[in-house]
């Protein structure tokens, strides 16, 4: 995000640099945490995966072969043990940044909507405001920040 080399900053007052900034900071912090929360997706869908296929190709010719109660080798099998802990650690981070996710999504949208409100605040001279199509162009083109519109 370095805004100190933006193409824009003819078009830019010191406010409207330091609210862009704010407004790009928010979108990273957004897309970070959809970014984690989908890798903790992945790893419970992994995770899962693996411990059917373990279940079909090793737990269950056993119980088939010996006779064995099915619940007692699965609480006494530590590779079961072992991946339902990592399952529900892959649920709980999950959820936790499934959470982070939608309230970064609801301050960068809070922010965004006050950029298009306060545009004539922002760009309160009239070249600026003439100009202004140069900064909603490149915010879209740079960062996807759409600001021509809610």
């Amino acid at each position: 995000m370095n805004a100190s080399n933006w193409k824009i900053d003819p078009y830019m007052t010191e406010v409207s640099k330091v609210v862009l900034k704010n407004l790009v900071r928010k979108k990273e912090e957004k897309d970070r945490f959809e970014r984690l929360a989908q890798k903790w997706s992945f790893a419970m869908f992994l995770v899962g995966l693996g411990t059917f296929l373990y279940l079909f190709l090793v737990i269950w010719p056993k119980v088939l072969v010996q006779h064995v109660n099915l619940v007692y080798m699965l609480m006494s099998d530590k590779v079961i043990m072992g991946a339902i802990f990592l399952y529900g650690l892959s649920l709980f981070q999950f959820s936790f940044y499934k959470k982070k996710h939608k309230k970064a999504d609801e301050e960068f949208e809070l922010v965004r909507n006050d950029v298009i409100e306060r545009g004539d605040e922002l760009w309160s001279e009239p070249e600026q405001w003439k100009n202004r199509h140069h900064i909603l162009a490149f915010m879209k083109s740079e960062y996807n920040i759409n600001i021509y519109h809610k």
